[in-house]
């Protein structure tokens, strides 16, 4: 992270991503995620749609799960170290 005339940059995180110019005062925006764009890699079902907002992460396949697929996902690979948050 950098900071030169009220701008933080951010890059080399460990997946690679880049942030340029940021103004203090728009950091806190920054960091809210829009939940409107996160969709089941599956089934393609928003996360707002889905009960109480709730959505996982396979990490091991890097997908985005809602509930159902969810369940269907630890199935498939119940015997594979699939790490779900």
């Amino acid at each position: 992270m950098t900071i030169n005339d009220y701008k933080i940059t951010f890059k080399n995180c460990k997946n690679n991503h880049t942030f340029s110019n940021i103004l203090f005062n728009e950091f806190k925006d920054f960091q809210i995620i829009n939940e409107s764009k996160i969709d089941c890699s599956i089934c393609k079902n928003n996360k707002n749609e889905t009960s109480n907002n709730k959505f996982y992460k396979c990490c091991k396949c890097n997908m985005n799960l809602c509930p159902l697929c969810k369940l269907n996902h630890e199935k498939k690979y119940k015997d594979e170290n699939h790490i779900r948050l």
